[in-house]
């Protein structure tokens, strides 16, 4: 533990102005206005004092019109009751506050219940000429007499202000975020907020040891921008009990996290504290997400109270140099404690942390790319297809598939594309095709962009390329058994009923079925997902050679026309690293009334996974296909996509 980092429970209250002198007093009950702000570009006072009735003889404080009020006016001559109702009438907005310092003056021996004696009130520009009353029970009354001098200037007003805010910094800024005082208060209020904030915050430790409250931690923090922050620690009260957490920020922003926590396993807690704190639960870890929208090194905190009232602070970090896009995601899985533990509570956790991971991931994609081209050789006029070809973590399947292409007469009408999607292939398949299109004479064209975009972005970015009315969507690691399989395969495009995709038959070297359509699935070791699984994969194929209706195709190669992918938005961007985006859009083209074909006439050997090096482990390549699993669950559940599990057509016999 890092002992430097520890802290008692911060105080929970700034120190309070001293109590002013003059005041108003009748009938026992005893009041002043400390600060009478003119709000003049937006109109109407903000008005800020206390009343002190120990006994309860308040009757009522009273917004009276005078007679000379204008003509007409509902109010004229009238009084509004302000206190003890909470009166929006004609926009006047009246908020309590604590004033423990009016409290401490007036009433050491606490005679009466609590120290809500504050008031900041607002009157609109209807109640400019009202003034402040008095009314008790009893029948006496006197009028509140207000400053003389109301603040206006800028300057007068931040003065005030300043005056005013260790005890009335929340009710305004309270009426800042209700509009009230826009143009006048609004920039004023945020910088006091803001620099109260910051003196706090920058005291605040990371590491609480205080057995009074709470025993708590801060360990990883990550910055998501408009998403907010994902934060990981661990947290176990010694002897009182928690009742709210909240996160803190600059501007008096607060979020309540009672919904926003994930209880993670925390060995190493449990073997630190054990002998002191025997009978710990295991799941005192904590993943929690902030949805305070934050951006790098801008304060935060977390506020933790407790039953007794005490409250204790830790500061959230946020100015740790972190990594972007995919690789902060990646991290933020990774720092996940034993998934193996969280099997049946992965549901859960990515309903909590999904939506500011998907909102993070749209953020990183909001530049288009900035796309080059490179052509080798005059390209095929009028070409039937484009076949397109992403390529990630290696790129010697190339050589392989050129070699095959250059051969078949199917390529004469094709529209060869490459597409580098790994920064670091770019030189070597520069060279690759430079050599072989000399080599081979086939035509093609290398598509870069300088970024890891994943196989949705890269097919995406292709096909906005691509110059013949049918795409062909090919992974590197596919190669054909025999020529003719791109005609047959347009045929059943443009002749099977309603046909909106078509896929191969994809076998594994030995012969036996890699892909012949895909069902979906039920995982009941993971609630609440729906996973892709490939019937007879592995057997040998005993299917016939007809064309079949499935309910989902994979990408790794499949025909569709150009037209109704870029009708379906193409391959949505939103998953990572390349999981269900082939999924999802077969659904997308179901839900517009297109079908779905398997053409086993038309076969192609298909390596899997070896067009890529995923360099993950294998818990975090799993995390990432779960989150991509609860993105595609969730577009089902909203009816952005089609439901597969829906009407689901028949499968060849295999």
């Amino acid at each position: 533990m890092d002992t430097d980092r520890e802290t008692q429970a911060m105080p929970r209250r700034m120190p309070r102005a001293a109590l002013p002198r003059s005041e108003e007093s009748v009938g026992g009950v005893r009041a002043h206005v400390e600060s009478l702000l003119a709000l003049d570009r937006c109109g109407g006072r903000v008005l800020v004092g206390w009343v002190f009735d120990p006994r309860g003889q308040l009757l009522c404080l009273d917004a009276v019109v005078a007679d000379g009020g204008a003509p007409g006016d509902a109010l004229h001559g009238a009084a509004l009751v302000l206190w003890p109702l909470l009166d929006r009438h004609e926009g006047v907005r009246l908020l309590r506050t604590h004033r423990p310092d009016v409290r401490d003056a007036l009433d050491p021996r606490r005679e009466a219940s609590g120290d809500e004696h504050g008031f900041v009130l607002y009157l609109p520009p209807s109640l400019d000429g009202a003034g402040l009353a008095l009314r008790c029970r009893d029948g006496a009354a006197t009028e509140l007499p207000l400053p003389e001098q109301p603040a206006v200037e800028p300057q007068s007003l931040r003065h005030a202000l300043a005056g005013c805010w260790p005890h009335a910094a929340s009710a305004l800024r309270e009426l800042v975020a209700e509009g009230i005082g826009a143009g006048d208060i609004d920039a004023i209020v945020a910088e006091l907020a803001t620099t109260e904030f910051d003196a706090r915050v920058t005291a605040m430790p990371l590491l609480l040891r205080d057995p009074p409250t709470t025993f708590a931690s801060i360990d990883r923090v990550f910055v998501l921008g408009g998403a907010g922050l994902l934060v990981f620690g661990w947290h176990f009260e010694s002897a009182n009990r928690l009742v709210a957490l909240y996160a803190e920020g600059a501007d008096g922003r607060s979020a309540d996290l009672a919904a926003s926590v994930f209880s993670l396993p925390r060995q190493d807690v449990i073997d630190e504290f054990a002998a002191a704190i025997p009978g710990l639960a295991p799941d005192t870890g904590f993943l929690l997400h902030v949805p305070l929208p934050t951006r790098l090194g801008e304060w935060r905190a977390l506020r933790f109270v407790f039953a007794d009232g005490r409250e204790s602070w830790l500061r959230l970090p946020t100015d740790a140099a972190q990594p972007h896009g995919v690789a902060l995601i990646k991290q933020v899985l990774a720092e996940i404690p034993a998934p193996d533990r969280l099997r049946h509570r992965f549901g859960a956790l990515f309903d909590l942390v999904g939506p500011a991971l998907q909102s993070f991931h749209a953020s990183c994609r909001t530049q288009p790319p900035a796309v080059q081209v490179q052509a080798f050789g005059s390209p095929v006029t009028d070409p039937r297809f484009s076949v397109i070809v992403p390529l990630y973590g290696r790129a010697d399947f190339m050589r392989h598939q050129l070699v095959q292409f250059a051969d078949d007469p199917d390529f004469l009408r094709a529209d060869l594309i490459y597409v580098v999607d790994d920064p670091a292939l770019l030189q070597p398949v520069l060279d690759m095709a430079a050599n072989f299109h000399a080599l081979l004479g086939l035509p093609l064209r290398v598509v870069w962009y300088g970024s890891n975009r994943g196989f949705a972005g890269a097919n995406n970015v292709a096909a906005a390329l691509a110059r013949a009315p049918a795409l062909l969507l090919l992974n590197s690691d596919v190669l054909p058994q025999q020529h003719g399989w791109l005609s047959c395969l347009d045929e059943a495009l443009h002749g099977l009923p309603a046909a909106g995709m078509v896929a191969p038959l994809l076998q594994f070297a030995d012969g036996s079925v890699q892909h012949a359509g895909m069902v979906p699935r039920e995982d009941p070791f993971l609630p609440g997902f729906l996973m892709n699984a490939h019937p007879g994969k592995g057997m040998p194929w005993t299917g016939p050679d007809e064309p079949a209706e499935q309910p989902l195709l994979t990408a790794a190669c499949v025909m569709l026309r150009r037209d109704d992918y870029l009708q379906a938005g193409g391959l949505d961007e939103g998953y990572i690293v390349g999981d269900f985006e082939d999924s999802d859009l077969c659904l997308a083209l179901r839900k517009r009334g297109r079908r779905l074909w398997l053409v086993p006439r038309a076969r192609l050997w298909h390596l899997e996974r070896q067009s890529q090096n995923a360099g993950s482990s294998a818990w975090q390549r799993q995390l990432l296909t779960l989150f991509n699993a609860w993105r595609y669950r969730r577009r089902i559940e909203t009816g952005v996509i089609a439901d597969p599990r829906m009407e689901v057509p028949p499968c060849a016999s295999r």
